[in-house]
């Protein structure tokens, strides 16, 4: 029995099935099956029409001389018959959706809808001066007198203090020349925390952090909030230095110690205390500040000691709040394991990026980490084979199917 030809009539609340030519269809007909099955599908469709032949006419002759036996006959297996089709049909709904989702350019442009995956996942803060610094680089601008077109950017996460220097390029000794003169004024932090660019990856990055004992953070790729703090302080330095200029662009460097004293001199919104206050114990006089003469004695250890306190407990209450705002719109990140072949979510470089692939790979899982993080290798064998560090928000499961 020809498969395509199988239709069925429904007729109040019961049915019969026929086999009949397509000369002879209804209006009625609805084909059982499609002919881009599978042949695997087909041929258990086939074996299942075999199995219960004796409930179909084969022309509408015999429908008419047998139509009470018939009706008989499939009150008692229509039931059988339409199960089995359902779940021939649902094989080939999800026939479909393996095809579509092995689909390579489909992967490489489309998003998955609604809401983003991954918590936020705020840093555990220290109360003390230079624990943790976030560095990075603004830039570039127009190059100066002296040759900066970059200025590199340093924040200490506890006190918020700022430390701003012109440099000519994002070249590693740059950075390293700074971290020495930091390292001499404030002595040797913990941690540092910053993006993956060549300079903070460098050789020479690697051994002034291991010769000092020092922690070296490197954010997850193209994830800006894991270093938040000094992102955050890249804008307000930018609006300051547009207004500072004004005209003379080709002189931005020589404003650079009248912004980041306004910055340390300025009560910052999170901890409430100006930063400078915060580590030096003292609000410096600056040149605009009005004169007031006091004869109150100030205990300024225990003054210092009582503002720290609650500036680690603003902090604490900003994150808190700030995890909340974030979560709010986010839901439970996507978990991978070891050997699962992801797409990973790439930023566009263009001006334009709206015809530009979202998603490159695939790339295979070969770390698990905290927070969401996972080390992503991709399957060429090459000398520049990638290898990094992706949250789970900037992957999308990759599955390869065999089509029967």
């Amino acid at each position: 029995m020809n498969v395509s030809k199988i239709v069925g009539t429904y007729d109040e609340g019961h049915c019969v099935a026929r086999g009949i030519s397509y000369h002879e269809q209804s209006t009625t007909e609805v084909p059982v099956i499609p002919e881009t099955l599978s042949r695997n599908v087909q041929e258990s469709l086939n074996q299942l029409l075999e199995k219960y032949k004796g409930c179909f006419a084969n022309s509408n002759a015999e429908l008419g001389k047998t139509n009470i036996e018939m009706e008989i006959r499939l009150m008692k297996e229509l039931q059988k018959v339409v199960t089995a089709w359902r779940t021939t049909k649902f094989k080939m709904t999800d026939f479909v959706s393996k095809y579509v989702k092995s689909c390579i350019p489909c992967l490489c442009v489309k998003k998955p809808k609604g809401k983003r995956r991954g918590y936020l996942h705020p840093i555990q803060k220290e109360g003390r001066p230079f624990h943790t610094l976030h560095m990075d680089h603004v830039g570039p601008f127009c190059k100066t007198e002296t040759g900066n077109m970059y200025m590199l950017v340093t924040v200490d996460a506890f006190t918020k203090y700022t430390w701003i220097e012109g440099v000519p390029d994002t070249s590693a000794r740059y950075v390293v020349r700074c971290l020495e003169l930091l390292t001499k004024i404030f002595g040797l932090p913990e941690r540092i925390i910053s993006d993956r660019g060549k300079c903070f990856t460098s050789r020479e990055m690697k051994k002034f952090c291991s010769e000092r004992n020092i922690k070296h953070v490197l954010n997850a790729i193209a994830c800006p909030r894991s270093n938040g703090q000094v992102e955050r302080f890249n804008s307000t330095i930018l609006n300051a230095m547009m207004t500072a200029i004004g005209d003379e662009h080709d002189k931005w460097d020589s404003k650079i110690p009248e912004v980041q004293c306004g910055i340390n001199s300025t009560i910052n919104a999170t901890t409430g205390y100006p930063p400078a206050e915060l580590l030096f114990g003292f609000r410096p006089k600056l040149k605009y500040d009005i004169a007031i003469n006091s004869t109150e004695q100030i205990d300024r250890e225990m003054q210092l000691k009582l503002a720290r306190e609650q500036a680690l407990t603003n902090i604490n209450k900003s994150a808190e709040n700030a995890k909340t705002r974030y979560n709010r719109n986010r839901i439970p990140a996507k978990t991978y394991n070891v050997g699962d072949m992801v797409m990973f979510e790439k930023t566009p470089i263009l001006k334009s990026g709206k015809l530009v692939q979202r998603y490159v790979g695939p790339f295979k899982v070969v770390k698990v980490l905290p927070n969401d993080r996972y080390v992503v290798k991709s399957l060429s064998k090459d000398r520049r084979c990638f290898n990094g560090v992706v949250a789970s928000d900037k992957l999308k499961l990759f599955k390869p199917q065999t089509i029967d």
